[in-house]
Order: C-alpha cells, then sequence, then structure tokens
C-alpha cells in the first residue's frame, strides 16, 4: 500500500512539473528577433522617405516624437521632419522646424547640416524679400509718374471749371465733374478682363483701359456690328460669307454713344438697365436715363479719366 501511494505522489509532481513547462511558469518569453516599436515606425518613415513619399514619412517621424520625446531616435526624426518640409517645398514650415531641432539638440550630430539649411533658407528668403521690396518700389515709381501725369492734364481742366468725366473701374462709377465738384454720380459696368473664346481656347482681355481720353464723337442711335469674337466666345464658328449689313444689330448700343478711340466708348444697352458686375467686352454700359444726362452735359473735346 505505502508502495502505491509513493507510486501515485510522484506521478502527480511528474504531472505537475511537465504543466508549469508547457505554461512557461506564468511567464511569456520574448520574441528573439521583434524590432520595438519605435525602430518598426522609424524603418517605415525612412522606407516613405526613400520613396518620395514625404508627408507619409513625416507622419511616422512625428508619431516618434509624440510617443518617445526624450529618445535619441526623437532628435533624429524632428530633424527628418524637418526635411520632409523642405522637400514638400514648404520652406517657411521647414525653417521653423529646423530652428526648433537646432534649439532642442544642440549636440547631436546633424546640427551642422541643420544649421547650413537654415542659413540657406534664411537667404532665399531675404533674397525674395529684397525682390519683391524692389518690385514694388518700382510699382510706386510708376504710379507716381502717372498721378503726375494724370494732375497735369487734370490741373487746368479743374481750373477752367470745364465739365470732366471720371470713371472709377474699382467701383463701377461715373462722376460727372465740374472742378472740385461733383454734379453726377451713376453707376456703370466696365470690363471683365481675361475670358477664353469657347471655340478656340484662345484668351482675351477685354478690360477697359485705364488713362486720360476724351470724347471724340457722339452719336445718336448707334448700331453696333458684330465682331467675330461675339460667335466664337459662345463657342460658334464665324461665317464666312457675312456681309456688314448682316453683322448689323441695331438698338444693342441703346440710344447714345461717346466715342472714347481705339473701339472703346460710352454707350447705352439693348434693355436701357444695366445689372451689376463686370461684363462688358471693353467698353462702359450705363442705364439709358444716366446716359443721356451725361450726354446732355458733354462735348467733343470732353475729357475724360479712367482709373
Amino acid at each position: 500500500m505505502e508502495r502505491m501511494r509513493k507510486r501515485k505522489q510522484m506521478k502527480g509532481w511528474v504531472i505537475l512539473a511537465a504543466l508549469l513547462i508547457v505554461l512557461g511558469c506564468g511567464k511569456r518569453v520574448p520574441q528573439p528577433n521583434q524590432e520595438p516599436e519605435d525602430q518598426q515606425l522609424w524603418n517605415a518613415a525612412e522606407t516613405h522617405y526613400q520613396g518620395g513619399e514625404y508627408a507619409e514619412a513625416q507622419r511616422n517621424y512625428l508619431i516618434i516624437i509624440e510617443r518617445y520625446p526624450f529618445s535619441p531616435l526623437a532628435q533624429r526624426a524632428q530633424f527628418m521632419s524637418a526635411k520632409c518640409y523642405l522637400e514638400m517645398g514648404k520652406n517657411q514650415e521647414a525653417l521653423e522646424e529646423f530652428k526648433r531641432y537646432l534649439h532642442n539638440n544642440r549636440e547631436n550630430s546633424d546640427l551642422r547640416e541643420a544649421q547650413e539649411i537654415i542659413l540657406r533658407l534664411e537667404k532665399d528668403r531675404y533674397r525674395e524679400h529684397q525682390t519683391q521690396t524692389q518690385r514694388t518700389l518700382q510699382e510706386i515709381q510708376e504710379e507716381n509718374f502717372r498721378l503726375r501725369q494724370t494732375l497735369q492734364w487734370l490741373k487746368p481742366t479743374v481750373y477752367s471749371e470745364e465739365i470732366y468725366l471720371e470713371l472709377d473701374l474699382f467701383r463701377d462709377r461715373l462722376y460727372v465733374k465740374m472742378g472740385t465738384q461733383t454734379l453726377y454720380d451713376f453707376p456703370m459696368v466696365s470690363g471683365k478682363g481675361m475670358a477664353r473664346l469657347k471655340a478656340t481656347g484662345e484668351e482675351r482681355d477685354f478690360s477697359t483701359p485705364t488713362g486720360i481720353r476724351e470724347i471724340r464723337a457722339k452719336e445718336v442711335d448707334p448700331v453696333w456690328y458684330r465682331p467675330n469674337w461675339s460667335w466664337l466666345e459662345k463657342g460658334e464658328e464665324v461665317p464666312q460669307t457675312l456681309s456688314l449689313e448682316e453683322r448689323a444689330v441695331p438698338g444693342a448700343l441703346g440710344k447714345y454713344r461717346l466715342h472714347l478711340g481705339e473701339g472703346y466708348s460710352i454707350h447705352g444697352t439693348s434693355s436701357s438697365r444695366i445689372r451689376p458686375g463686370k461684363y462688358s467686352h471693353g467698353c462702359v454700359r450705363m442705364n439709358a436715363g444716366d446716359l443721356k444726362k451725361v450726354w446732355d452735359l458733354t462735348q467733343e473735346g470732353t475729357k475724360v479719366f479712367i482709373y
């Protein structure tokens, strides 16, 4: 009996030992070749960077910085994040990121390269600012010259107390003036600027030109002769056999037209009313009643200042 009891006890110990070996005594054995998460993120980032996928690479670098802020990889990741900005053409963001890196990692091996990049970006920014400043100064000088020329023309008109017109293209307003006094202030429609002709894809400038002009002729019941672009703009072909009479569109310009030269004029519309906006092809359009007042107050030779 005693022998049987010892045999059973021994068998129990053997089974228990086997279970402990299988279960590892409750401890998990680490995988020998498994990389840490930060290294996996770094490898993924490097793969994206080498492949030109800079936005995706930067996303991984930023995760490393966020999760492991004081690790050597985080220091390197901040440098590479700045380079990603540089590769994506975001020079201002790259400059700020390199400066942050320089401040936080003064002993890092990439310090010299970061300094060189910062100097290059600062130099590029200075050149761009210098170019912009020179361009601005040139524009100011040109504008001052135009203003001086305008004043030379305007001064005799103002002091002689003659009627003259001012056309403000920014506000789309036409002012009838005498000296320094505004007699009338009317709405108007001016040129719409660059537009593409649907039929050909060509771009054409339909802006109202600025400068000093005068009324060269006054015309009653003007006729509009439809130019080629009026078909091309709508995507239609220009008829090949149209005569001048067939191009004529009576009433399209309203009752009156004031010629300003080079094909530009102030005129009305077929509906007698204008709607707000810029949609003319370079000429100035007015409401019929307003245009009649301008017609009555002006004559050939009346100065017109367009700005």
